[in-house]
């Protein structure tokens, strides 16, 4: 959001005025219910901003307000979907090889079950799907529902990307505080 002020001395009304552009943070929101907490919280935010702009201009009254922008996006998350082929250097992952949409499950479970002895392969994980609840998951499965299957699930998991196909600069999509068995995640486009 961004509120445009033009602001005056209140005892100078002959000087000119003083333009200033009170902008908000970016937020991201997942849900649209968050939609009116989160506009609050821009009102919020450009009132203390306001605030600091008076106290910092000692005694400026707002004039006029130009403008108040509000910008918006649609995001269309991406989900988790079947095998896709890392460069070679990313060779310390696990990459299951399924044909399916349950790309999430199949890292989940090759975490929770190591040592296979072809671990990429499909096969050895479709016996625990059951076992932890895995059948019962809506997939594919995106970033933004870890949250919830985390807690489902009693782990703690951080998904984990690249800013390039490169592989050489990590960004955080979501990490977890809250379960002590950990699981590392890649969602890799």
């Amino acid at each position: 959001m961004v509120v445009s002020v033009d602001y005056q001395l209140p005892n100078r009304p002959e000087e000119p005025l003083c333009r200033l552009q009170l902008n908000t943070k970016f937020n991201t929101l997942y849900s649209a219910s968050l939609l009116e907490r989160v506009i609050h919280y821009f009102q919020m935010e450009r009132l203390l901003r306001n605030a600091l702009a008076i106290r910092d201009r000692s005694g400026v009254t707002i004039f006029c307000i130009n403008y108040v922008d509000l910008h918006t996006a649609t995001h269309q998350p991406l989900a988790a979907r079947c095998y896709k082929l890392l460069q070679r250097y990313l060779k310390a992952i696990v990459n299951v090889q399924n044909q399916d949409n349950r790309c999430f499950g199949f890292a989940i479970l090759s975490a929770l079950h190591p040592g296979a002895h072809d671990p990429q392969k499909p096969c050895y994980y479709y016996r625990h799907f059951a076992e932890h609840g895995l059948d019962q998951l809506q997939y594919p499965v995106s970033p933004d529902q870890v949250p919830q299957l985390e807690e489902k699930l009693t782990l703690r998991i951080n998904v984990f990307s690249f800013f390039n196909d490169d592989g050489k600069r990590r960004v955080q999509l979501f990490v977890s505080q809250r379960y002590l068995q950990k699981i590392d995640l890649l969602y890799f486009l």
